[in-house]
């Protein structure tokens, strides 16, 4: 008989290299492995070799898909095997996982939808370029969902069940399914709650935003999000009458 798990960690990775060993080796002193499941995102190094020998669960792509497809392939896949709570970390080393539990004590504690670890946007140890990206981009996030958001860039998350099973997903599997997923969850009153994380960033870590594209495709996510949001305003409005 197989024992369930409700509290488990998803870890989306491509070409997760030397930073996400690590990261690994750190996330199961407060984990078992039987709780984790990397999801490798067509690596063509020896991501998934790792994965498998920290004795983890593995589910591979052959093909780079997005990290947000390789998300939602994972919530699914534990939601599948009765997860109640699932925390989504990235593999770079950005993210400390010793805040693990204390995402699971949020979620418990608020019964969010989303509980976002999120870093100060106001600090000096993050990047100039990423503090204001990540600062403007959370702000107008915020006037879609109608609610305050916290860090829209942090992958370090937990989703809620409730989440999953409402088929609550962004149709583009790319960089910005992160960010559109806050709106959508926040825009079904679904609550989202945040504890605070250090700012981190190693030397050493691979960072898979290409600049220029992501932001377009955040451009290009912000309209279509705000022409929705008018849509279905005026549908609102014109049922009042």
């Amino acid at each position: 008989m197989t024992t369930r798990i409700e509290e488990v960690v998803v870890v989306p990775v491509y070409q997760g290299g030397e930073p996400f060993q690590k990261m690994l080796q750190e996330l199961l002193n407060y984990v078992g492995p039987q709780s984790v499941l990397v999801v490798d995102d067509g690596s063509s190094d020896n991501t998934s070799k790792i994965a498998l020998e920290h004795g983890v669960h593995l589910l591979r792509f052959e093909n780079n898909r997005g990290k947000g497809t390789a998300l939602e392939a994972g919530l699914r896949w534990w939601c599948e095997r009765g997860a109640e709570r699932v925390v989504t970390i990235d593999a770079d080393g950005q993210h400390p996982p010793e805040l693990v539990k204390a995402l699971f004590e949020k979620s418990k504690f608020s019964q969010a939808g989303i509980v976002v670890a999120a870093r100060n946007l106001k600090s000096r140890e993050m990047p100039v370029h990423r503090m204001l990206s990540n600062r403007i981009t959370t702000r107008m996030l915020s006037l879609l969902a109608g609610v305050p958001l916290f860090d829209s860039q942090s992958g370090f998350r937990c989703y809620h069940r409730r989440i999953i099973d409402q088929n609550i997903f962004p149709k583009s599997g790319r960089f910005a399914w992160e960010s559109e997923m806050l709106v959508l969850v926040a825009q079904r009153g679904e609550g989202v709650e945040s504890i605070s994380m250090p700012v981190l960033y190693s030397k050493n870590s691979i960072p898979h935003i290409a600049h220029s594209k992501d932001t377009f495709r955040f451009i290009k996510l912000f309209l279509r999000l705000l022409r929705q949001k008018w849509v279905k305003n005026g549908r609102s409005e014109a049922g009042e009458y």
